[in-house]
């Protein structure tokens, strides 16, 4: 498998640099294209269906190229890969209105149906949705241990609407799943967050899917404010939730002894509750976490590093990251990327968005917050 990424801020720079890579004689049957709302979609998935070239598209809230990190861009990985080695699937929920378990559980009897064994990437779009139903709706179906990996889109912070979109069809309510044969491809992958967990442990007193009510039978908004001294007049405007609350996310305990973060993205100021991009049950045990030093930095490559003894080589390198996550870090973050591409030494490329996907340990998908999760694909 041959592996190119191409940047742009324009969607004539992608396509002509596309153009002179088949003119060399490249020939890619897939891409994986992460862009910002800001571009014209529309526009950009015609560019690849013209090539007659599978396209998995999401929309971003940054771009990652290489060791670089971009906003307002396209980036696009393009894919010399045997067709039969993938599916892509793509359901526009906004058409049947079904809940994300449902969807995701329709998924995962598509994956099953397409490859005895297989690894899955996952985009969704749409806001004030659920990613951790969408992911245990495709756990629902026994797919032999399947990992599963991806994001949920992002909108450059607009918090107004995400897409996902192949070469023929965009929605901003709906699901882009690239499903891949793991007879015919080594996959690999990690999930690291870093965010340390400070306080007391407490209980979520009332919630329901992604939007929590009550912690301790206090008002999550006024739990949260006061915890870190905010300002609730501040609360009212737009973007103060993903810009200040959401580097304090929660660190939800699991019965496997794990622990997953769950980062407010909107409050409901009225009804005093905050809202997820993940869920957050009832009766859960939980912690504030502060945002991670440069240590973390030092400690996620290290972390990831170990994946080289089950995976040497690497045709590509996918990052999915939490765009909160950018914020707390910042500059920094250049810094993690580029020693994890020196690991392999392959093409990098991936995106900022409002929730993750992926594995702490093998055959252990979850959707996260605050989190990097990697994939490494390397043909067989």
């Amino acid at each position: 498998m041959v592996v190119k990424v191409i940047q742009g801020h324009f969607i004539n720079e992608v396509e002509q640099e596309l153009s002179l890579l088949i003119h060399q004689g490249f020939k890619p049957s897939l891409a994986i294209v992460f862009c910002s709302v800001s571009q014209n979609i529309n526009q950009l998935k015609s560019v690849f269906k013209s090539k007659k070239i599978e396209l998995a598209g999401v929309t971003t809230a940054g771009e990652i190229y290489h060791h670089t990190v971009d906003e307002k861009s396209i980036v696009a990985v393009l894919m010399d890969i045997n067709n039969s080695f993938f599916h892509l699937n793509f359901i526009d929920n906004k058409k049947d209105s079904k809940s994300l378990f449902e969807v995701g559980k329709e998924i995962g009897q598509k994956a099953g149906s397409q490859f005895r064994n297989s690894s899955m990437i996952l985009f969704s779009g749409g806001l004030r949705r659920d990613g951790e139903q969408l992911v245990n709706g495709v756990k629902e179906v026994d797919l032999g241990g399947m990992n599963v990996y991806g994001a949920m889109a992002g909108d450059d912070l607009n918090m107004k609407d995400t897409y996902v979109f192949t070469e023929n069809s965009v929605t901003n309510d709906g699901i882009v799943a690239l499903v891949l044969d793991n007879e015919k491809l080594d996959i690999r992958g990690s999930a690291i967050s870093g965010w340390e967990s400070i306080g007391t442990e407490k209980t979520i007193t009332k919630a329901r899917e992604n939007i929590v009510f009550s912690i301790d039978n206090t008002p999550a908004v006024d739990i949260f404010l006061d915890y870190f001294n905010k300002s609730k007049e501040k609360l009212k405007e737009n973007d103060m939730v993903v810009n200040e609350l959401a580097q304090y996310p929660l660190q939800v305990q699991r019965d496997n002894g794990t622990a997953v973060l769950r980062a407010p993205l909107m409050a409901d100021v009225d009804r005093g509750a905050l809202i997820f991009s993940g869920g957050v049950e009832q009766g859960s045990k939980i912690k504030f976490s502060v945002p991670p030093g440069f240590e973390t930095i030092e400690t996620t490559v290290y972390e990831i590093s170990k994946l080289k003894d089950k995976i040497p080589e690497a045709d590509l390198i996918l990052m999915f990251s939490c765009k909160a996550r950018h914020q707390a870090l910042g500059p920094l973050l250049e810094e993690e990327i580029e020693g994890i591409q020196n690991i392999w030494g392959s093409p990098l490329a991936g995106f900022f968005g409002y929730g993750e996907i992926g594995c702490v340990k093998e055959n252990s998908c979850d959707f996260h917050n605050e989190t990097v999760t990697l994939m490494v694909i390397k043909e067989k």
